[in-house]
This record gives structure tokens, sequence and C-alpha cells, in this order.
């Protein structure tokens, strides 16, 4: 299992360079199906859902990413991004009629 772990992260790389985000995300979401405990694959689920403008996919990932990582962590840009990704998503729902 660990080396098909192995396989579908170097996949998800090669389309992330290609900046085919789409199925880089599409890998990325099954790596972390595989390994929801892998705060790496959740952190860079939230890094593809915002490159495909999911925004609050990413804001529940990034939210996730932080909830669990250790205490001590370097989270600072994370925490940023999160902020963002939080204010945008607010000023989204504002925008939408109802």
């Amino acid at each position: 299992m660990e080396s098909f772990a192995i396989i579908r992260a170097d996949v998800k790389v090669a389309y992330d360079k290609n900046k085919n985000y789409e199925l880089a995300l599409s890998t990325s979401e099954r790596l972390h199906l595989l390994n929801p405990s892998n705060l790496r694959h959740l952190n860079e689920l939230a890094h593809l859902q915002t490159k495909v403008g999911n925004c609050g996919g990413a804001v529940d990932s990034r939210a996730q990413f932080l909830e669990r990582s250790p205490a001590g962590s370097n989270t600072e840009h994370a925490e940023n991004t999160f902020r963002k990704l939080q204010s945008l998503t607010t000023r989204g729902d504002e925008e939408t009629p109802e």
C-alpha cells in the first residue's frame, strides 16, 4: 500500500508541475483517502483546491490541517492562507443573490 501511495504522490507532482491542477487535485484526494492522518497530503490538498477555485473545500482542508498540526509547528503560512480563503468565501457568500 505504501508503494502505491508513493507512485500516486509522484503522479500528483507531475500533474502539478504541468499545471494540470484538476488531475493533481483528483490524485491528491485519493492520497488523502488512503491516509487521512497525513498532514502533508492534507496541506497539498488544500493548496490544489485553491488552485482550481474550490475555496470552500480549501478552507475546510486548511482548517483540518491547522487543527491537527502539532503544537509548536510553524503554521504561519497555513494560518495566513486560511484567513485569506475565509475572507474570499465570506465575500463570495455576501455577493451571491438569494
